[in-house]
């Protein structure tokens, strides 16, 4: 599970953007819907080059949105996904503080993500990059 609790001192937003990328840079290919580099490079350009929390919120809603259901504890679509949802659209019109921000990152990647599944994702990963699966 990756680190997001993080220090809450007055972390700029540049940094809160590149943690939200670093943690979504270990997300396996297979487990998301649209795996085109251009997609992923733009968003990664734009969370990093994001000038308010609420940007970066915005970023998150895309990674949301581009996760294939098996990246999800069952809670997350029977319970959490719609407030979660409700909350961070919220943010275009109420631009979050840091502590928000953080706690939008935390509902999203400790509550909602499947860690195990991240992990099941990528061991089927490498065994495509040695040519298991390929080759059968």
């Amino acid at each position: 599970q990756p680190e997001v609790m993080g220090g809450v001192g007055g972390e700029a937003v540049e940094r809160f953007g590149a943690r939200l990328v670093s943690i979504t840079d270990r997300l396996p290919f297979n487990m998301v819907k649209d795996a085109d580099a251009d997609l992923w490079d733009t968003y990664r350009d734009n969370t990093l080059q994001s000038e308010a929390y609420g940007k970066v919120i915005e970023s998150v809603l895309f990674v949301e949105t581009q996760l294939i259901d098996d990246a999800f504890q069952p809670i997350w679509h029977q319970e959490l996904r719609e407030v979660w949802i409700s909350k961070c659209k919220a943010c275009a019109g109420n631009p979050p503080s840091h502590p928000e921000a953080l706690s939008l990152l935390r509902d999203f990647f400790l509550g909602g993500m499947d860690w195990a599944a991240v992990e099941r994702f990528w061991e089927v990963d490498d065994e495509d990059d040695a040519g298991g699966f390929e080759d059968i």
